[in-house]
C-alpha cells in the first residue's frame, strides 16, 4: 500500500485546457521515493525495489519536465546507493 501511492503519484497529471499540471506531484513522488531509501532498510523494501525501480527509469527518461526527471534520476541513484542493488534492478 506504501509503494502504491508513490507510484500512481509519478504519472499524475492534469490536462487544463493548452497545458497540464501535476508536476509539482510528480516531484514530491520522487521525493518520497528518494527518503523512501533514506529511511527504510534494504530487507522491508525488497519487495517492491524492481516495481519502483522501473517506475523512477520510465519517469526519468520520459518526464516533460526537466525537474522531475532530475528528481527521479537522483531517487533512482540513492536507491540503488542505499538499498542493496540486486534487490533494486533484476538481471534479466
Amino acid at each position: 500500500m506504501v509503494t502504491f501511492l508513490p507510484k500512481k503519484a509519478l504519472k499524475f497529471d492534469l490536462r487544463r485546457g493548452n497545458y497540464s499540471i501535476g508536476s509539482h506531484v510528480r516531484d514530491a513522488a520522487c521525493y518520497v521515493c528518494w527518503s523512501f531509501a533514506r529511511a527504510y532498510a534494504p530487507e522491508v523494501l525488497a519487495s517492491h525495489a524492481s516495481e519502483l525501480a522501473n517506475s523512477l527509469v520510465v519517469i526519468s527518461v520520459f518526464d516533460r519536465e526537466v525537474n522531475v526527471r532530475r528528481a527521479s534520476s537522483a531517487a533512482f541513484q540513492e536507491n540503488v546507493g542505499r538499498q542493496v542493488c540486486e534487490r533494486f534492478y533484476s538481471k534479466q
